[in-house]
């Protein structure tokens, strides 16, 4: 007689939760309906005034894999770090409330991960398959190879040992800790799309345009480079293809913007933010789109 099937690997998905009524019952469905079926599922609620939580409790009593935790609202961060402490298993995965996934995506993601040995797993776009090691990985991903959205990683939990995500971090928080968790890895591999769904939400932060908002971006591609000179100084010159990308959208949205198209001190900062990039860019490394986006960005200093 055959040997036992060796057991899979448990797979803590973490879902954050406010305001989520409309979707988290698509959301959660997609993630029980996974072939990846050896899941904790880590909901937490972030104090939802409509009606997420009782939907939360719902699922937790009819399925045994979904934990959920309710508390005050203090904002995604403090959410995910939350969900952190309670997640069991050895490998983390992100599904944000309003958006769904395939049923094989969680397999398609760990099946890369297992085979290739690998500390994480990264869905982008049309990405071809491929395995990125050592100091490339962060090269790479300053470079926005890899993307920075966290729904899109597999990684093993022991990555997050002593991180967490920042509240300070309006927005943003999410690229700084993926910035921090390929800093440890010693492999990933990058792949094409496997049946992520975003859902792109008028309300949500990303869409904001506010003086704050905006600010906030600042700071958050600051935090990136301070980060990066502090723990590999020869990789800073790849923060500036993105601060100056950054700051290029920004006056893109002033410039659509009623309410912010005066604000003249906004948009000196983001003009000198493009200036103080675009000559310590690494121009040889930069595809042929973001080229044209380095030039882009140079025509709005006449704005």
């Amino acid at each position: 007689m055959g040997g036992k099937m060796e057991a899979r690997p448990l797979i803590s998905v973490i879902v954050p939760v406010y305001n989520a009524e409309r979707y988290v019952e698509r959301c959660f469905q997609s993630i029980a309906d996974q072939t990846y079926d050896n899941l904790d599922v880590v909901v937490v609620d972030d104090g939802s005034v409509d009606g997420s939580a009782e939907l939360c409790d719902a699922w937790a009593r009819k399925d045994s894999r979904f934990q959920v935790v309710h508390q005050s609202n203090q904002g995604v961060a403090c959410a995910r770090n939350q969900g952190l402490d309670l997640a069991k298993g050895e490998y983390v995965a992100w599904v944000d409330s309003d958006d769904w996934i395939e049923p094989d995506y969680l397999q398609v993601l760990s099946d890369a991960l297992y085979g290739e040995h690998a500390d994480m797993s990264i869905e982008f776009g049309t990405a071809d398959t491929s395995v990125v090691c050592g100091t490339d990985i962060v090269r790479r991903h300053l470079l926005g190879h890899f993307g920075y959205a966290l729904w899109s990683t597999l990684a093993r939990k022991g990555l997050y040992d002593g991180l967490r995500f920042e509240p300070s971090l309006i927005v943003g928080e999410d690229a700084y800790m993926l910035l921090q968790l390929r800093t440890k890895c010693r492999k990933v591999v990058l792949m094409g799309n496997t049946g992520y769904h975003y859902l792109m939400r008028e309300d949500s932060l990303m869409h904001d345009v506010s003086e704050n908002s905006l600010l906030a971006g600042v700071e958050s591609r600051d935090a990136v480079c301070r980060y990066v000179r502090r723990t590999n100084a020869a990789l800073e010159k790849y923060t500036h293809y993105e601060v100056l990308a950054g700051a290029a959208m920004s006056l893109r949205k002033i410039k659509a913007s009623p309410s912010l198209r005066n604000d003249q001190k906004l948009k000196r900062l983001l003009k000198r933010k493009i200036m103080q990039s675009v000559w310590r860019m690494p121009y040889g490394a930069l595809t042929r789109h973001q080229l044209k986006e380095v030039l882009s960005a140079l025509s709005h200093m006449a704005d």
